[in-house]
């Protein structure tokens, strides 16, 4: 199931003239199928093989289940006709001039918003915290043509899988009318919504 972009901003929110690229996309067919050429995943921090394997036994997110995901989107990409890269902090996909994820990641520049409704939120190696923790973001933005680029943030939020998706090209306001916001909405696609589920919930 393709997505389709988010409804307006909620009452109240206000359009900010002057602002840079990035409002909600009208829905479009799939673009050509692509080859995922995703980055190079992060790594534990833990000096020793003993500290890593417990890392890797509790952690909900881990390097092996990186690898899963990159996997699975070559795949489910292919099937929806569009073809994903990896993304995360220092490595940016450019989004109709906005950076992400670091633009949104940093507070001091714009909010990250679900529906329009702002919310913290970090990025995060192993998953583990409150609140929406980015643990991979993908999107098609360097394949797909003008209006038709989606961002996909995979989060767990207070430790639940969740898919979020951005098709947002134009600077807008969420609740805070003086700062621009990136807002996202979960995922209609059920596939990819049971696929990272599957992922982030294998060897727990």
């Amino acid at each position: 199931m393709a997505e389709t972009p988010s409804p307006g901003p909620a009452t109240g929110a206000s359009s900010a003239s002057a602002a840079p690229p990035v409002s909600a996309a009208p829905s479009a067919s799939p673009g050509p199928v692509g080859v995922v050429t995703p980055e190079a995943s992060a790594t534990s921090a833990d000096s020793t093989p003993a500290a890593a394997a417990t890392t890797a036994a509790t952690a909900p997110w881990t390097p092996a289940k990186a690898d899963a995901l990159r996997q699975f989107m070559a795949t489910w990409g292919a099937q929806m006709g569009q073809a994903y890269k990896e993304y995360g902090p220092g490595n940016n996909v450019d989004l109709y001039g906005l950076q992400v994820p670091d633009q949104v990641l940093d507070p001091s520049d714009w909010d990250f918003a679900v529906d329009y409704r702002t919310a913290a939120i970090a990025w995060s190696d192993d998953g583990r915290g409150d609140g929406y923790r980015l643990v991979a973001v993908y999107s098609d933005a360097e394949t797909q043509p003008y209006l038709e680029q989606h961002v996909y943030f995979f989060v767990l939020l207070d430790g639940q899988p969740q898919v979020l998706y951005t098709m947002q090209n134009q600077g807008i306001s969420c609740e805070d009318a003086s700062r621009l916001c990136l807002t996202f909405s979960p995922s209609a696609n059920a596939d990819l919504q049971a696929g990272f589920a599957a992922i982030v919930t294998q060897g727990s």
